[in-house]
């Protein structure tokens, strides 16, 4: 199935465009910090700014381990993100001229503890259908994606994959 355009996929595979788009329209987002000082004391992950299926995706437990995966990640390109404990949930979502559909999931086991879940089960959670339709439109985006969300209770993240 067809994507859009260029721009859209760019904008939503960036994990910082789409996090400043979603917090433009509301969407629960993590506290973001500029650097390890900022982040000290909280518990962070660290993200490259341009990776899939869990990979580039750390939690340090120290200032210094967080200091030394910015120290090796040349460029700038990532994201230090406040950690959320939590239920993994998923949204996969469609949406084409005018049709919208997605279902919602309940992450059962993950593989290492990174990436997509192994196993999922449906669920229903009309929030999380909301926010990701509400993106999709923001964009007119056309096609497939599916939402990663983190915490259970009190939704603070959201993660668009392509």
């Amino acid at each position: 199935m067809p994507v859009g355009n260029e721009n859209n996929i760019v904008r939503l595979e960036s994990k910082t465009l789409s996090s400043a788009l979603a917090t433009e329209l509301g969407i629960p987002q993590p506290r973001f910090f500029k650097d390890a000082a900022d982040a000290q004391g909280t518990p962070v992950i660290f993200k490259r700014e341009h990776s899939f299926g869990g990979s580039g995706v750390y939690r340090p437990r120290t200032v210094q381990a967080l200091q030394n995966l910015i120290d090796l990640e040349k460029g700038g390109n990532f994201l230090i993100e406040e950690y959320i404990d939590g239920e993994d949930r998923s949204v996969d979502a469609v949406r084409w001229k005018g049709y919208f559909r997605a279902e919602c999931y309940r992450s059962l086991r993950q593989h290492g503890g990174q990436g997509p879940a192994l196993e999922r089960e449906k669920i229903e959670d009309q929030r999380l259908c909301r926010y990701a339709r509400t993106l999709l439109d923001a964009i007119d985006y056309q096609g497939v994606c599916v939402f990663y969300c983190l915490g259970r209770h009190n939704l603070r993240s959201l993660h668009i994959s392509l």
